[in-house]
């Protein structure tokens, strides 16, 4: 069963300051709907190359993903999306959850 971006969106909505948990879960939502397309080439390609788990894919596409979230900076507000770049980037528990959306993707799943 793929990993949903509304439950990726609610773990990041959850660890973020402030009361607005739903809107803020929102926001991520977007951004994740923005950056996810990039990410599933970089996750595929990764792939390709030999990463087997999800682990591997994550570690091998997190340190080239900052440019990925570049598109979201016209959407979101700025702080929601380094947020939730950083976490993609640094936390293995929502990096990895991302990367698997990202992998279901490539496979040809819905998320």
């Amino acid at each position: 069963m793929p990993v949903k971006l509304e439950d990726i969106a609610a773990a990041l909505a959850s660890g973020y300051p402030g009361q607005d948990t739903a809107g803020v879960a929102a926001e991520f939502a977007e951004i994740l709907r923005i950056v996810l397309p990039a990410l599933t080439e970089k996750a595929g390609a990764a792939r390709r190359q030999g990463s087997t788990s999800v682990e591997e894919v994550w570690k091998a596409i997190r340190g080239e993903s900052e440019a990925s979230f570049q598109a979201a900076l016209d959407e979101v507000g700025r702080l929601r999306v380094l947020y939730a770049a950083s976490k993609f980037m640094n936390n293995k528990a929502i990096g990895t959850m991302i990367t698997q959306a990202a992998l279901s993707v490539a496979g040809g799943e819905e998320v």
